[in-house]
């Protein structure tokens, strides 16, 4: 895609032949442990660690260690400028990317970039370029989100008085965002599902993953929408335009099991909103958490969208969990009246409509 074509192949250093070798490194001090980047570096830097990193990569101080053709690009809002579109950052990038780095500082810079940067950053994280970039990659960001938790291996802390450096661990749960993309591909591959057709036991023995556990994970999420909806999951979000993101576990054998799903719908009208369709998790995983997981992870997706385009996370939930979702900030109050209609031909049981102020970090300039 577009946004992977950015990561254009670092300069080759002289004398470095191992992409583990270290290219900088600032020594140990009495308040901190020390910290070295290689080519293969994936570094989440948060807060003011985030400011205290880029300063030492590019201001290289005294007691710091560099390779002497290292070329540093800091890549943020300030390329193009705080109101450019999507299409004008991503010229810039490309412009950033002729220097051909060994290290990338990508700034969040959700405060100062506005809508277009919050959505190039999106892009960028996510992206096949930045998983493969041969190059150090640290993201200077305000939080640590599932999708930076899954791209970095390190996390940085502190400020420049003390920095600290330690493993990003806990790698067994992961978020599949768009479970209806993945849904069409394997039908693109494998032919149309078939409700209750899949052999449950692919994948399940250490040798199957990659498509295998796919299908099983979606088949999974398919059969708990029946339990739990009496619907079929990916007609209905095809129909009704939602989107399905599924969390997915990490087994001992190496193999993949659903723990939940959530779907929503970003609305325009009447007004902008993140509206929670449904919530589910395996009966089997029930009682660890899941359902917050995937709560906190749609708050942190919403918090990264302007307020021009999500204004408020709204919900309808069942009265015997309006408490989980009080827990979160949720209010009950009236359903707007050109969503009500739609909201009692939905509800079976009795529901109470529930909504959230979306925090957003993005400032719209």
């Amino acid at each position: 895609g577009a946004t992977v074509s950015l990561w254009a192949a670092p300069a080759p250093l002289e004398g470095v032949k191992s992409l583990s070798k270290s290219i900088f490194s600032v020594a140990k001090t009495q308040s901190s442990r020390g910290l070295s980047l290689s080519l293969q570096s994936r570094v989440l830097a948060l807060g003011d660690a985030g400011d205290a990193v880029a300063a030492l990569l590019l201001r290289a101080p005294e007691d710091s260690l560099r390779h002497e053709s290292l070329v540093v690009t800091r890549l943020g809002p300030h390329l193009a400028g705080p109101r450019a579109s999507v299409a004008e950052h991503r010229t810039a990038l490309m412009e950033a990317f002729k220097a051909r780095p060994q290290v990338v500082l990508l700034e969040e810079g959700l405060a100062q970039g506005g809508s277009g940067w919050a959505e190039m950053f999106r892009e960028l994280v996510r992206s096949e370029g930045a998983q493969s970039f041969r190059g150090a990659l640290v993201v200077l960001a305000h939080e640590e989100t599932r999708v930076l938790h899954k791209l970095c291996h390190e996390r940085w802390t502190g400020s420049a008085a003390e920095l600290h450096r330690e493993e990003i661990t806990g790698h067994g749960l992961h978020i599949i965002e768009d479970a209806v993309a993945l849904q069409r591909s394997m039908e693109d591959v494998c032919g149309p599902r078939k409700r209750g057709g899949n052999d449950r036991r692919r994948g399940r023995n250490g040798n199957g993953g990659g498509a295998e556990d796919d299908a099983v994970i979606l088949q999974e999420a398919a059969d708990l929408s029946e339990f739990c909806f009496e619907e079929d999951l990916f007609q209905k979000a095809h129909m009704k335009g939602w989107s399905v993101s599924l969390l997915v576990e990490a087994n001992l054998d190496c193999s993949q099991s659903l723990a939940g799903f959530i779907c929503y719908k970003l609305r325009t009208s009447p007004r902008a909103e993140l509206h929670i369709e449904r919530l589910a998790v395996c009966p089997r995983q029930r009682g660890r958490g899941h359902a917050r997981v995937l709560i906190h992870w749609i708050l942190q997706e919403a918090s990264h969208l302007p307020l021009s385009s999500c204004a408020s996370v709204s919900c309808s939930a069942f009265c015997s969990v309006v408490q989980f979702y009080e827990r979160f900030g949720f209010t009950a109050t009236n359903a707007p009246e050109s969503l009500q209609k739609e909201k009692d031909e939905e509800d079976g049981d009795l529901q109470t409509w529930m909504e959230l102020p979306n925090p957003s970090l993005v400032q719209e300039l």
